[in-house]
């Protein structure tokens, strides 16, 4: 609960919900990775409270998750309780890369960042998971 001040810091701070991300991440960019914080998946409060330590310092959160029930329902309680902001987290980004086939996505909630996307969700039945977009996720982390 008590920490020196962050800082500096960079403008943007990537959030997501599964470690693969960050090794990937890691991976791709090794000592140059941009800052990735990783809830896996349901955050604890101490990730909730790093997520605002880091937004009160001035980083614009960005979070990303899966696309299924749960990703969703996680993705919704993260920027209901920090200031993140979704990351190519919406229908036109799932219906992009939506697979033909794999996990359902089970019950899809409201979705309040983008009404369309749990509609899209419901609509095609199929989840679309973080590592399924990996590579996507870290073009966008690269710019």
């Amino acid at each position: 609960m008590r920490h020196e001040p962050l800082g500096p810091l960079p403008a943007t701070v990537f959030v997501v919900e599964n470690p693969a991300v960050v090794a990937a991440a890691l991976r791709r960019f090794g000592a140059v990775c941009p800052p990735v914080v990783c809830t896996a998946g349901w955050p604890s409060t101490a990730a909730i409270l790093l997520l605002r330590g880091l937004a009160a310092a001035g980083a614009q959160l960005r979070y990303r998750g899966d696309i299924d029930g749960d990703g969703l329902r996680i993705a919704a309680h993260v920027m209901s309780k920090t200031t993140a902001r979704p990351w190519l987290l919406g229908a036109d980004d799932y219906q992009r890369a939506v697979p033909v086939a794999g996990p359902p996505v089970g019950r899809v909630d409201h979705t309040p960042w983008d009404a369309h996307l749990a509609e899209a969700v419901r609509a095609h039945g199929v989840a679309l998971l973080e590592e399924g977009v990996v590579d996507s996720l870290l073009a966008d982390m690269s710019r």
